[in-house]
């Protein structure tokens, strides 16, 4: 009999190399199988409490990376191992080699022990593969199909990068206790030279929708170079806490009132807010009052963080509104009353975008969130009143939503470390406001959007997204209230997007990567809604919105589809409460104008419907799902620079807004945007600019 060594130190399996696939797994019921997962595709067979660690992820620690093993025995072999105490390791999820069947062991939410590194092992998710390194045969088609949707669900869920930096095999966990060696602290070689990763991100790739990266950061400064970053008097740390610095390197110091700071230079594009963010790594002899300073456009500002906590990962200073050019922006002092080394590593901006928030509802009450103010409309615009909450400025504010022309809700942030949002309320449309603290998560993306839900007058929710670094935008996160704000709980929705609630417990989720999900427990569970896709227009990236229902019964659900060069926008009908869909009318375009746009809607009610295909260029109108109207638009700045048309809303079959955005006169190569509201009382054909008050 040989010995095989599962990838994991410490766990031995006892067999030939040559096990056979089909090996006992341990008898599970129904109940148990479903019971702790997280991904759908996956039974659950849970790991022994004494191989993982339990937390809270991401709040406690964000998951960047995913990191591929191989089991190096028997797929039933590695599920007992991980189900009985004794075996210190432990992995999130571990594939069949023979069909691809997954089981989950380690929710999401707690620590796997499967590399090597206890930083990674905090901020990862570790899937094994029932493979041998060096046995080819074992690394199936259907292996690889099954782990890359599992890989591509985790990417859109957690804002994972689809790049060989952040979808790594475990060989390249780095040794935590010798600097340059790999492979964690055993030196592990899996997956192998069998597993095929140009085959494997292609797989990935393509479940995952292909929507392109954006790079929400504006950039990255670390202490690896002089022409950014300058401390003199500063001691470099190279490798001495390689689990949590940022880069190979970092700079401590000592408290000094007359020494000088550690200075990193940012490049700001063009003069705006940006949230501002700080990277060091913790310990408990840190100092616990380390000044940071911003150069902002009406001087520095201060801000005081404790270097002992929330080290190895971006940590929220502010936002700030920081001057257009190339400076040293961001200061790292000395000047500390308290004792401890003081560490500088990283820092980065992200451009907080201050969207024309708008929305034209039945009956003409309307709201607008300008650079200046939230301001009140009953009378679809011609008319305004000013309605920011007291205290606020506009650029505090994140998210507006009115339920109806008496009842809103305004999230605002003030503070900084996550410690300033505030859930504003009012029952008398804008003429009076209640303000309660609102629990975010301190690694909150101040610079995302905010969605708010509001099915009665008790039950509130919030959809975020949490702060992941660079790359795609983070996790969603839940938050609810059943009284109305004054206690909050959370959760992680399947993607970052867009909420809506009809009661309590039914919510829909209209996700950034294009996909629907429902929830009928109040958000704690979600599942994805098939779509169909319109008779001859195949795609694989349906965009769904979000469903409008006129009953509890009846709902009109609009998704954008794509093919190539075109996009169609198909209005589904329900009768069942949205379990199921059929089409009931497709307007196709000439052309589509960004691979993640939507082609704008508005659902006036459950009869009339609106859309503006070839990004605006024309209006097609439909009375129970037949075409009664299509005409070219006029009045909108269709041949101006960036010009977007990014929403419409509707009061009546005839009488609307929509929100464009076009470049600045000024824009030069950046294209500052400026956002214009506009009004048709012609039911789309004739568009004229609105005057928002200043």
């Amino acid at each position: 009999m040989s010995v095989a060594v599962l990838c994991l130190v410490g766990v031995v399996f006892v067999g030939s190399s040559g096990a056979s696939r089909s090996a006992r797994e341990p008898p599970l019921d129904a109940a148990a199988r479903a019971a702790g997962r997280d991904y759908t595709g996956a039974r659950w067979v849970p790991a022994s409490p004494k191989n993982f660690q339990p937390s809270d992820r991401p709040f406690s620690s964000p998951i960047t990376r995913i990191v591929i093993h191989t089991t190096e025995g028997p797929y039933a072999a590695a599920i007992r191992t991980f189900s009985h105490a004794g075996g210190n390791a432990s992995a999130d999820y571990v594939i069949r080699s023979s069909d691809g069947a997954i089981t989950q062991m380690v929710r999401e939410t707690d620590i796997a022990w499967h590399s090597g590194n206890r930083q990674y092992n905090a901020t990862s998710i570790g899937i094994e593969h029932e493979a041998f390194a060096h046995d080819c045969s074992w690394y199936t088609n259907a292996m690889y199909r099954s782990s890359a949707r599992l890989v591509a669900y985790l990417t859109r869920k957690y804002g994972i990068p689809i790049d060989r930096e952040h979808i790594i095999g475990h060989y390249q966990v780095p040794d935590p206790h010798h600097p340059g060696e790999f492979g964690g602290f055993a030196h592990h070689i899996d997956p192998g030279p069998c597993w095929d990763w140009r085959k494997y991100m292609r797989l990935v790739r393509i479940d995952a929708g292909q929507i392109p990266a954006q790079q929400t950061a504006d950039q990255v400064v670390g202490d690896a170079t002089r022409a950014n970053f300058r401390a003199p008097g500063w001691q470099r740390k190279v490798g001495a806490d390689a689990e949590q610095q940022f880069g190979s390197a970092y700079v401590v110091a000592r408290p000094s009132q007359a020494a000088p700071p550690a200075s990193f230079r940012l490049t700001i594009p063009a003069v705006g807010d940006y949230a501002v963010y700080a990277w060091w790594p913790a310990d408990r002899t840190r100092n616990p009052a380390v000044p940071f300073g911003i150069s902002t456009v009406t001087g520095w500002h201060w801000v005081t963080v404790n270097e002992r906590h929330v080290g190895g990962r971006w940590t929220y200073l502010g936002t700030f509104t920081l001057a257009a050019g190339k400076g040293w922006d961001v200061r790292v002092s000395r000047d500390s009353a308290v004792r401890g080394l003081i560490a500088a590593n990283a820092v980065t901006a992200e451009p907080v975008q201050h969207l024309l928030q708008s929305h034209l509802l039945q009956g003409g009450f309307g709201y607008a969130l300008t650079g200046s103010a939230l301001v009140l409309t009953s009378d679809a615009g011609s008319t305004w009143r000013a309605a920011t909450p007291p205290g606020l400025v506009a650029a505090d504010v994140r998210a507006v939503r009115f339920v109806d022309p008496e009842n809103g809700f305004v999230v605002a942030a003030t503070g900084t470390e996550g410690q300033g949002f505030t859930l504003w309320r009012t029952t008398d449309g804008g003429l009076t406001w209640t303000s309660s603290p609102l629990a975010m998560p301190t690694t909150v993306d101040v610079a995302a959007p905010i969605s708010i839900a509001a099915p009665d007058t008790s039950h509130v929710f919030l959809s975020l997204s949490l702060q992941q670094g660079l790359g795609p935008r983070g996790p969603g996160v839940i938050l609810k209230s059943s009284n109305a704000g004054r206690t909050w709980s959370r959760g992680v929705l399947p993607s970052s997007g867009s909420i809506a609630f009809t009661t309590s417990a039914e919510g829909w989720l209209a996700a950034d990567d294009g996909g629907l999900y429902r929830t009928r427990d109040g958000g704690g569970t979600w599942h994805r809604v098939a779509v169909p896709a319109p008779v001859g227009f195949r795609s694989t990236l349906p965009l769904a919105e979000l469903p409008t229902f006129s009953d509890s019964t009846r709902a009109v659900l609009p998704v954008t589809f794509r093919r190539e060069s075109r996009a169609a926008v198909s209005f589904l009908a329900s009768h069942n409460g949205g379990r199921t869909w059929q089409s009931a009318a497709t307007i196709t375009g000439r052309r589509a104008f960004a691979p993640a746009d939507r082609v704008p809607v508005a659902i006036v009610d459950a009869t009339h419907w609106i859309a503006l295909p070839d990004g605006g260029r024309r209006v097609v109108s439909l009375t129970d799902g037949k075409r009664v109207r299509r005409v070219a638009t006029a009045g909108l700045p269709l041949t101006t620079p960036g010009f977007v048309l990014e929403g419409v809303s509707f009061a009546s079959a005839t009488t609307g807004w929509a929100t464009v955005a076009t470049c600045r006169e000024d824009a030069g190569a950046h294209c500052p945007r400026r956002e214009t509201l506009y009004r048709t009382v012609d039911a789309g054909a004739t568009w004229n600019p609105l005057n928002l008050p200043s």
